[in-house]
This record gives structure tokens, sequence and C-alpha cells, in this order.
């Protein structure tokens, strides 16, 4: 079942309803959880029945630091 860290959550709930599996879906978010973007596979139950999303932004952003160029 690791296979389907990091997939989006529509991807991974068509792989797992080819196999007859309906998982729970758990959402979770960080402190700067995005506005907008695409919910990904973050854990994973044993038996597939339980999946833990978070919302990811779809672009990094790059932000000036100290004269450098590096992701946010």
């Amino acid at each position: 079942m690791t296979n389907l860290l990091g997939l989006p959550l529509a991807e991974a709930l068509r792989r797992l309803g080819e196999q007859g599996i309906a998982p729970e879906i758990l959402r979770t978010a960080g402190r700067r959880e995005a506005a907008d973007g695409t919910e990904r596979v973050i854990r994973i139950s044993e038996d597939g029945r339980r999946l833990t999303v978070a919302r990811f932004p779809d672009t990094v952003r790059m932000e000036r630091i100290s004269g450098e160029d590096r992701e946010a």
C-alpha cells in the first residue's frame, strides 16, 4: 500500500476502488495549510482502509532571503 503515498487523493481512491476498497478519509493540516492545492496521501493504514491526507500547494513559491532565492 505504500505505493499510494504522495498520490493525489483522487488517484489513490481510484486505485483502491479497483481492489474493491472504499477507505475512510482522515484530513489533517499544518500551521500554514495551502488555501488551494491538491490533497495528497500522507499515511495509509496497513489494510488500506484508512487514508490520511493533507493539502499541498500545486506550485512552489520562491522567496528572496538574504540575497539568495530559496524555495518557500
